[in-house]
Protein backbone atom coordinates (compact mmCIF):
# COMPACT_ATOMS: atom_id res chain seq x y z
CA UNK A 1 0.00 0.00 0.00
CA UNK A 2 3.30 2.57 0.92
CA UNK A 3 4.47 1.86 -2.66
CA UNK A 4 1.06 2.56 -4.62
CA UNK A 5 1.15 5.62 -2.35
CA UNK A 6 4.35 6.68 -3.23
CA UNK A 7 4.03 5.63 -6.72
CA UNK A 8 0.58 7.95 -7.38
CA UNK A 9 2.34 10.88 -4.90
CA UNK A 10 5.87 10.67 -7.60
CA UNK A 11 3.28 10.22 -10.58
CA UNK A 12 1.32 13.47 -9.56
CA UNK A 13 4.07 16.03 -8.81
CA UNK A 14 5.07 15.06 -12.13
CA UNK A 15 2.34 15.46 -13.78
CA UNK A 16 2.16 18.66 -12.52
CA UNK A 17 4.40 20.69 -14.76
CA UNK A 18 3.86 18.76 -17.37
CA UNK A 19 -0.04 20.27 -17.28
CA UNK A 20 0.88 23.49 -16.50
CA UNK A 21 3.29 23.60 -19.71
CA UNK A 22 0.72 22.46 -21.70
CA UNK A 23 -1.85 25.41 -20.38
CA UNK A 24 1.06 27.73 -20.79
CA UNK A 25 1.44 26.65 -24.10
CA UNK A 26 -2.50 26.48 -25.07
CA UNK A 27 -2.40 29.82 -23.97
CA UNK A 28 0.45 31.45 -26.15
CA UNK A 29 -1.62 29.29 -29.06
CA UNK A 30 -4.70 30.97 -28.28
CA UNK A 31 -2.70 34.55 -27.84
CA UNK A 32 -1.14 33.90 -31.34
CA UNK A 33 -4.32 32.93 -33.16
CA UNK A 34 -6.06 36.25 -31.69
CA UNK A 35 -3.27 38.77 -32.66
CA UNK A 36 -3.68 37.00 -36.30
CA UNK A 37 -7.28 37.35 -36.39
CA UNK A 38 -7.48 40.76 -35.33
CA UNK A 39 -4.44 41.63 -38.10
CA UNK A 40 -7.00 39.83 -40.62
CA UNK A 41 -10.18 41.91 -39.49
CA UNK A 42 -8.40 44.86 -39.07
CA UNK A 43 -6.32 44.45 -42.79
CA UNK A 44 -10.00 43.58 -44.44
CA UNK A 45 -11.94 46.74 -43.12
CA UNK A 46 -9.20 49.01 -44.05
CA UNK A 47 -9.12 47.64 -47.42
CA UNK A 48 -13.21 48.10 -47.25
CA UNK A 49 -13.15 51.91 -45.96
CA UNK A 50 -10.57 52.51 -48.26
CA UNK A 51 -12.11 51.31 -51.35
CA UNK A 52 -15.48 53.14 -50.01
CA UNK A 53 -13.21 56.49 -49.75
CA UNK A 54 -11.98 55.78 -53.21
CA UNK A 55 -15.44 54.87 -54.48
CA UNK A 56 -16.83 58.52 -53.04
CA UNK A 57 -13.80 60.30 -54.51
CA UNK A 58 -14.32 58.90 -58.06
CA UNK A 59 -18.00 60.16 -57.72
CA UNK A 60 -17.37 63.33 -56.51
CA UNK A 61 -14.95 64.27 -59.62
Amino acid sequence: MESAYRTLLRILTIDGPCCQRQRESRETCWWIYNMRMAHKINFFFLNKFIFYWCSIYQHTE
